[in-house]
């Protein structure tokens, strides 16, 4: 239901982003603050480097709600606790695996109690993974789904020039081990096919690659359709059921090979992509069998996306109905 923007709030955003307006945006919450602020809504948009002055800018902003990205979500919610925060709806955005993305860096324990301790002080959970979803009912926490917004459009591009009788495609950044992309990287060697890499190359990752890899380094959003249209297949490697990119493939269309685990959350083996713990197994199936690749991209395509507007109207009409519930 849509409540039609009755309410206008006032939104703080706190995150772990670096920049208030990177260019080109890629994450939810470098587009979703300015698609509130479109919707009428007031937000105060807080990165890293104004942590330290977030309760006075809570204390001068005066929120109605106050969205969380990342471990930083416990801030508010000790704050919350001691009093100190009391009639802001807090929100946790919980997109990702904090502890598994940060874990090797910054501590396990830390970042687990951190990502924990967030998420109990939350009011109430905004996700879009499934497993998280899962995750946080089970602990007993009022949780909303929702998925990554998607502006691609196919249609009106032209294929990429890319060489190979066989173009797998990966997108994504290669830094992280929770990528897992060295097992891509190792499932093409010696095969008669192309793996075309985007995003800013990792060395680690040149040095075991074979001659038919070939790493395209960081594209801008808006220029990366071109060689998705190009692709014959293309891939996920990451234990994901909620990537920004899991999103991007259904509109993209094209038979996805992927690791399996989260991602059968939302995706069926066989039935609108092919999902197994072994790549090369089924990238050589995939190579031989064309009608399989039609079958996947045909379902695949059923996947349900939204824009990011879309995304932003819904989000919006999640806050407003936990606000009037308040007020009632």
């Amino acid at each position: 239901n849509s409540f039609n923007n009755l309410i206008k709030m006032k939104i703080q955003i706190l995150t772990a982003a670096r920049e208030k307006v990177p260019d080109p945006p890629i994450h939810d919450f470098e587009r979703l603050p300015i698609l509130f602020r479109k919707l009428g809504h007031d937000v105060d948009y807080i990165v890293k480097s104004e942590w330290s002055r977030f309760y006075l800018r809570y204390l001068k902003f005066k929120p109605d709600v106050i969205i969380s990205v990342g471990p930083i979500a416990a801030l508010p919610g000790f704050l919350k606790r001691i009093g100190l925060i009391k009639r802001a709806l807090l929100v946790n955005d919980w997109t990702d695996y904090w502890t598994e993305t940060m874990g090797e860096k910054h501590g396990i324990a830390k970042i687990a109690f951190l990502e924990f301790y967030g998420i109990e002080k939350a009011d109430i959970v905004v996700t879009s993974t499934i497993f998280n979803y899962d995750r946080a009912r089970l602990l007993g926490k009022k949780a909303y789904y929702r998925q990554h917004g998607v502006d691609l459009d196919l249609e009106k591009v032209k294929d990429a020039k890319l060489e190979g009788k066989f173009k797998i495609l990966y997108c994504g950044s290669q830094d992280n081990k929770m990528k897992r992309i060295e097992k891509l990287i190792d499932a093409v060697k010696g095969l008669e096919c192309d793996l075309y890499l985007i995003g800013k190359p990792n060395p680690d990752l040149q040095k075991i690659a074979s001659k038919n890899v070939h790493f395209l380094g960081f594209i801008p959003p808006k220029e990366i359709p071109p060689y998705y249209k190009a692709a014959d297949i293309i891939t996920m490697t990451m234990d994901s059921d909620g990537s920004l990119k899991l999103f991007e493939a259904f509109k993209v269309g094209k038979p996805l090979l992927a690791l399996n685990g989260r991602i059968s959350n939302i995706l069926t083996h066989r039935e609108n992509a092919y999902l197994t713990p072994n790549l090369r197994e089924g990238l050589i199936e995939l190579m031989k069998d064309k009608k399989l690749r039609e079958y996947l991209s045909n379902n695949i395509k059923k996947m349900k996306t939204m824009t990011w507007e879309e995304v932003a109207k819904y989000y919006i009409e999640i806050l407003e109905k936990e606000l009037k519930l308040r007020k009632s």
